[in-house]
């Protein structure tokens, strides 16, 4: 976790939420992935901002991208242990909003996706962490990655990790980075709620980028390891005819 998220509701929302500017016109997505931009609200100098960001963190001291393996997550508690964060979790923490993230259970070789969202359909602020990276040839980019914690017991049942989440009560202490060390907001990392989120069974159709829609979201049946084989020998021997 995370690997894809969504966000249905419209950016006003989360700029009236967390108190920033809007990213005006942003369509609604349904399947983000690494390595795309995604909105991301930071503070610096009292004054917090929503930009685009790539989702793939990359550290200052990196000297060739394309040899530094993608970022994505940040486990939250090793965070302020690694090289990589060390400088992100004191200086650049960062909140990305979303509907909802997808988790994919595996059982035997078969993975099940799983859409994970609010019941009450709230939008919500996740953990990120941002940095911008300086290229050797002068160009820039903004960089972010999710924090994650480990699952609440619901959720568990899914995947053994989880977003870790900052509801907008603590916004101002998770982006204060002046005023906020580390040591102060660490205890958002143990914040997760049980049932508190809707855990639906959906299309294998997520597993690709190019499928963007809301359909995504419906809930499916899910078969288990020994039905799936049989219907996949049935197409097998249909395909045949």
């Amino acid at each position: 976790m995370c690997g894809r998220f969504a966000i249905n509701h419209s950016l006003k929302e989360a700029a009236e939420i967390f108190g920033c500017n809007d990213l005006e016109g942003a369509p609604s997505r349904y399947n983000i992935a690494p390595t795309q931009p995604i909105p991301v609200i930071f503070q610096e100098f009292n004054k917090r901002e929503m930009r685009l960001m790539r989702w793939g963190f990359l550290p200052g001291w990196v000297k060739e991208p394309k040899d530094f393996s993608l970022i994505i997550n940040a486990r939250s508690e090793s965070v302020f242990e690694k090289p990589s964060f060390k400088s992100a979790i004191r200086h650049r923490r960062c909140i990305i909003p979303a509907s909802g993230f997808y988790e994919w259970h595996r059982s035997g070789q078969q993975k099940t996706p799983y859409y994970i969202a609010p019941k009450n359909g709230e939008m919500l602020g996740y953990a990120g962490l941002y940095e911008t990276y300086a290229h050797a040839n002068g160009s820039e980019i903004d960089t972010v990655c999710f924090l994650t914690t480990e699952a609440s017991s619901d959720i568990a049942a899914v995947h053994h990790r989880m977003p870790v989440l900052v509801p907008p009560t603590l916004a101002d202490v998770w982006l204060d980075c002046v005023e906020h060390s580390p040591k102060d907001v660490s205890f958002l990392y143990g914040n997760e709620r049980n049932d508190f989120y809707n855990i639906t069974p959906v299309s294998d159709r997520v597993n690709a980028v190019r499928n963007d829609d809301a359909e995504l979201q419906n809930r499916v049946e899910v078969k288990d390891e020994a039905e799936q084989k049989k219907t996949d020998q049935n197409s097998s021997q249909l395909s045949l005819f």
